[in-house]
């Protein structure tokens, strides 16, 4: 899961998590990092991924 805001200064952040089901179909979310980038478009998105 890829979700992207600009904070209250005007930076522009991605969160990154992977998010998956275990095998007693339990959710299991591994925060893998929140990023500073220049431009939220696809092309920014696709290339921290």
């Amino acid at each position: 899961m890829i979700d992207e805001t600009t904070d209250i200064t005007d930076k522009e952040q991605v969160t990154i998590v992977f998010r998956s089901i275990n095998d007693e179909l339990e959710v299991d979310e591994d925060f893998i990092g929140f990023y500073t980038v220049p431009h939220i478009d696809a092309s920014t998105l696709f290339s921290i991924i």
